[in-house]
């Protein structure tokens, strides 16, 4: 049994890290008779207290009297701690209890209570019995919960700062927990001298024992034994790995299992049983969560449980929307987790728990398309850690139902969130389980797991598991689960095959019509925008796209609208729209902002950095690019990261700076490698670098190859970009022919989608060409370049500083071939054109000889009539009969369309057709 102590002991090692809490306890201890310092085992209630009675002695006539009840057996042995203390003696018939109040009474000292919360009863008779005489005594007490006397002032102590977990060295080494633990450290090893490795791994330290002085100091004591990592790695192993760091000390205090051991002994029967049951709680709990975790004998009292663990120190709470979160800290858990497996609870536990996630989840999921779906993501986003852990007991159990269950409901979380790969990671293991599953639950849990596989480019995966599900719900008879099958099998061909996916979601957006599914039909007319715009109708797919965007809005879908302004926006921007751009983009970044959506918002950066560098204002674009790649890197979906990546280069192209577009465009080239349908634009980039690193031929095989890929898939955008590249090689090998075809070639896929930048580049292109070829074709050149240079300005597209010198480049050569008056004066008819007036004038002016020798535009007009007919289905006997042919004359002229084309099949010649040719037919 410690004995009480006249004045305040002299403290051996120095006081770090609670200089804000020792002045603000001084002060409240200035005009509070009785403050009680609360908080969890190990936070340094004991040594604040006596550094406080150090601080404020000479304040006190009486001195102070420090007593410690950490010998006590029980509440029986206060009085005469404290008189024993107080120097007071037993008197004849009195008690003990009253001798010391009536001592207390004449005082004006500073009595400190030490470690009451074995004892609280008896010390809380013996706080009011001195209060109450009306002395000048102050009483200062530290225990794990409240003594409950009227006139207390309850001070919660919390444990030291540490430091997050992506902080740097010199951040990390700022914190309270931190300069705690090199200050112990030092005291042992004066020789002591951190690297920046060694910093970040006492943070990681520091953030195990949560920050609680004790445990940085038990771990602080071990340096003379063991390196940093063996400490880190002891402590992750076990709770009581950190052996004894002062003999002297009670022994509740000599390590970190012991501290909490001995709250959890004090506590009564039920509280233990709810404390060990809480541990299976990866972030904290609700009281309802609790109450049902907890059993169906604690639901009544949930409440009150919890609270008195919050009174003793074993909880934290804090207040969260509608209801309050319990929390323990790390030790408390681990500890909490041994005493579940020592009770025979843990499987049982584990269950209700799971069940618990599960029941939330699906009460979740209509929601997460609503209007509520902020809050429902936020509510899910702040259970996700105890899912997981539900979703890895199941399938360790084997439970394959309910991990289907949870992981099915949870799909539209992981998809708004962004975490993909881990969602579609638990789909597939529940998938794999034996034993029988409920058909609707599998089915759902199929589709899910296509969703993201689409999601994270796995098409072929994607439209496998897509058609399973389809399968399981038509089996059921499930309309509303066919269609949203439809919907994943059109995404599946919306850049592969848009005109397949264009009917496919057609058919979804009728059939999700007839079941109500309102966020079906949304989306599928969103695939449906994109297909169109796949297929080279840029006007068609932004309208759908905000029809889209309507319907989204309509259900009140926030992801949903997200998802189709951030659309929009591409689209608009395509369209040369920058302003109507600005604003999707715009308010699609808010609305993810707003969700949460890490992946939305690296989407709608990307379209505004994209769109800032086409005004040519370098500095916000790249501060936007720089955003949407971190977002990017964080969600680890790889179409955003390659297409940010792609732009930086881009922007490095644009600035000047070739190494760095080098390593971009090379991020993303490796990136793409496992993804086809995203291979072009990093390997365009790549051949844009090799032409300025002088090595042309690589970079027109480069292009070939890039050429070569984007028409298997029939992607205009792409492939215009190839022909562009190539076509700026054959110019700079002096092969003006050849350079201008390709140009033309491109002009005509970039006017049949609608891409206005593309056309005022390929314009400017061909005015480049011809302007170098020679006087003849000066004028035509100056006329072009003039209606250009108009509508590059008119639309606000800025030019790079080389974009500049090659425009003062061109106008100095017709200026040399025309003349000042001359060349003004074709400059100026120019712009007069529209743009498409500009296209037709090329095409009219366009010898034949320059014919390229592929694409549409290379095919004659006899073979254009006769592709027409076929695309519309028409036999080669329909056509010949049609066209009054000779039978054979239509299948020679397809097979010279098939090769000039890069096709081998009808299918393929539909999708190549442009449709103001079949318009026209």
């Amino acid at each position: 049994m410690s004995k009480g102590h006249a004045g305040p002991l002299l403290a051996l090692d120095s006081f770090v890290g609670r200089a804000a809490e020792l002045a603000d306890l001084c002060r409240l201890l200035g005009h509070r008779r009785l403050v009680t310092v609360t908080g969890p085992p190990g936070v340094g209630k004991s040594r604040l207290a006596q550094e406080v009675a150090a601080s404020v002695a000479t304040g006190y006539a009486g001195g102070v009297v420090l007593v410690s009840f950490s010998g006590a057996a029980d509440s029986s042995f206060v009085p005469s701690v404290v008189a024993e203390a107080c120097e007071v003696g037993e008197q004849p018939g009195r008690t003990v209890m009253l001798s010391l109040a009536e001592h207390l009474r004449h005082s004006a000292a500073l009595v400190v209570l030490d470690n009451c919360e074995h004892v609280t009863t008896e010390v809380a008779v013996l706080a009011g019995l001195v209060l109450r005489a009306g002395s000048e005594v102050t009483i200062l007490a530290t225990s794990r919960q409240a003594l409950g006397v009227p006139g207390e002032a309850v001070w919660s102590l919390a444990p030291l700062a540490v430091p997050p977990a992506n902080a740097d060295p010199t951040a990390t080494a700022a914190t309270s927990a931190v300069a705690l633990f090199w200050e112990r450290a030092r005291a042992l090893v004066p020789a002591l001298v951190p690297t920046d490795s060694d910093v970040l791994r006492v943070g990681e330290i520091c953030r195990r024992v949560d920050g609680l002085p004790l445990g940085i100091e038990l771990a602080a004591a071990q340096v003379v034994v063991l390196s940093l990592a063996e400490i880190l790695e002891r402590l992750e192993s076990h709770l009581s790995a950190l052996g004894v760091a002062r003999r002297d000390a009670p022994a509740h205090h000599r390590d970190l299992r012991a501290a909490v051991d001995w709250s959890y002994q004090l506590c009564p029967v039920r509280q233990r049983a709810m404390l060990r049951r809480l541990s299976v709680f990866a972030s904290g709990a609700t009281t309802a969560a609790a109450a049902r975790v907890f059993g169906p004998d604690g639901r009544g009292d949930a409440g009150e449980l919890l609270d008195s663990l919050v009174a003793c120190g074993l909880l934290s709470v804090t207040p969260g929307g509608d209801e309050a979160r319990y929390r323990m800290l790390r030790i408390v858990r681990q500890y909490a987790t041994e005493k579940l497996a020592e009770a025979g609870e843990k499987e049982a536990v584990r269950a209700r728990h799971a069940r618990c996630m599960v029941a939330l989840a699906e009460e979740a999921e209509p929601e997460l398309t609503g209007a509520d779906q902020a809050d429902w993501l936020a509510r899910l986003g702040a259970e996700h850690a105890d899912v997981r852990a539900a979703l890895e007991w199941s399938l360790g159990a084997g439970d394959a139902e309910l991990a289907l269950r949870l992981a099915g409901a949870m799909t539209s979380w992981w998809r708004v969130q962004g975490s993909l790969r881990e969602g579609r990671r638990y789909l597939l293991a529940g998938l794999a389980l034996p034993g029988p599953v409920p058909v609707a639950v599998l089915a759902k849990a199929q589709w899910g797991a296509a969703l993201l596989a689409v999601a994270t480019g796995d098409i072929a995966a994607g439209t496998e598991m897509a058609g399973r599900a389809m399968d399981a719900y038509r089996a059921l008879g499930d309309g509303r689960g066919v269609a949203r099958c439809l919907l994943l099998l059109g995404n599946c061909k919306v850049d592969s095959a848009p005109v397949a996916a264009a009917v496919l979601l057609q058919e979804c957006a009728a059939m999700a019509r007839l079941a109500e599914d309102g966020w079906c039909v949304a989306h599928a007319v969103r695939l449906w925008a994109l297909a169109s715009a796949n297929q080279g109708d840029l006007h068609r797919g932004a309208a759908l796209a905000e029809e889209a965007v309507g319907l989204a809005r309509a259900g009140q879908d926030a992801h949903g609208a997200r998802i189709g302004l951030s659309l929009v926006g591409r689209l608009r921007l395509a369209q040369g729209c920058l302003g109507d751009a600005e604003d999707a983009l715009g308010e699609s970044q808010a609305i993810a902002r707003e969700l949460g959506e890490p992946y939305g918002l690296a989407v709608a950066l990307a379209g505004l950095g994209e769109l800032a560098l086409l005004r040519g204002d370098v500095g916000p674009a790249r501060d936007f690019l720089d955003q949407a790649l971190a977002g990017a890197q964080e969600n680890g979906t790889p179409e955003i990261a390659i297409e940010v990546r792609c732009l930086l280069g881009r922007w490095a192209l644009w600035v000047g700076d070739v190494e760095l577009a080098a390593e971009a465009f090379a991020a993303a080239a490796s990136a793409a490698t496992a993804y086809e349908h995203l291979a072009v634009p990093p390997l365009c980039g790549r051949a844009q670098v090799v032409v300025l690193r002088g090595d042309t031929a690589l970079a027109a095989e480069m292009f070939e190859d890039a050429l070569q890929r984007a028409r298997a898939r029939g992607n205009h955008t792409e492939t215009a970009a190839a022909l562009s590249g190539l076509a700026e090689l054959a110019a700079g090998a002096g092969d003006y022919q050849r350079g201008i075809a390709l140009h033309y070639e491109a002009l005509e896929l970039r006017h049949r989608k609608g891409e206005v930048l593309g056309v005022v580049e390929s314009l400017e292109a061909i005015a480049t060409q011809a302007a170098d070829a020679g006087r003849r074709r000066a004028p035509f050149a100056a006329r072009l370049f003039g209606a250009a240079h108009c509508h590059r300005a008119a639309y606000g597209y800025a030019r790079s500083s080389a974009q500049h010198e090659r425009a003062d480049h061109v106008q100095a050569r017709l200026q040399g071939s025309l003349g000042s008056a001359q060349l003004a004066a074709e400059m100026e008819a120019g712009a007069k054109w529209s743009l498409a007036e500009a296209v037709g004038y090329t095409r009219r002016r366009r010898d034949v000889r320059n014919r390229p020798t592929t694409g549409w535009a290379s095919l004659t007009k006899g073979e254009r009539q006769i592709a027409r007919l076929a695309a519309m289905g028409l036999t080669n006997r329909q056509i010949a009969d049609q066209l009054r042919l000779d039978p054979s004359t239509p299948k020679s002229h397809l097979r010279n369309v098939f090769t000039k084309l890069g096709i081998r099949s009808r299918v393929e010649l539909v999708t190549r057709c442009p449709p103001d040719e079949l318009r026209s037919a």
